[in-house]
């Protein structure tokens, strides 16, 4: 076997299982039909992090979802999240996180033990595609993010395939 055909063979074993995608997936619709439950159809809610960028491995992964809400929102950021957080914890046992809403207890048969769904509640910016999020801790209450540029960026870089093997 050539080092590319190991390499490549590696990056296989490290795909998600159909059931895992599926799995993703139901954790996702529960968790979104959720939030649409206490915030109506009002807040954008989408895949991020690794699942959108295509760097997730089967070995260790878990979930990011955003939860954007309008720039017209009267709240600050502070209490988008707070008011996210609050909610999610009315269902699920939550750690908070510097920017993100941590579920951690997810049941997922195919899904590695420490599975969990990080939910970033955020608002847009008026007229553009960036967004405010909340910063719990550190020297900055809010930082300033487009998700669809971080996304485009690692997707589009020719790096995913060593994004992958670099977490395996």
């Amino acid at each position: 076997m050539t080092p590319e055909e190991y390499l490549k063979a590696l990056l296989a074993s490290q795909d998600l299982t159909d059931q895992q995608e599926k799995d993703l997936a139901a954790h996702k619709k529960e968790v979104t039909d959720y939030l649409r439950g206490e915030f109506g159809d009002v807040p954008s809610i989408r895949y991020a992090g690794s699942y959108a960028k295509g760097t997730m491995i089967r070995e260790r992964y878990d979930l990011d979802i955003v939860c954007y809400f309008p720039s017209d929102d009267g709240r600050s950021l502070k209490e988008i999240r707070g008011d996210v957080a609050a909610r999610l914890m009315e269902k699920y046992v939550v750690d908070h996180k510097a920017s993100a809403e941590r579920i951690l207890d997810l049941k997922g048969a195919t899904a590695p033990g420490d599975f969990h769904i990080d939910v970033v509640p955020g608002r847009f910016i008026a007229d553009t595609k960036d967004v405010f999020l909340h910063v719990g801790y550190g020297e900055k209450e809010r930082m300033q993010t487009n998700l669809k540029t971080h996304i485009d960026y690692i997707a589009n870089s020719g790096c995913v395939p060593i994004i992958r093997l670099a977490k395996s």
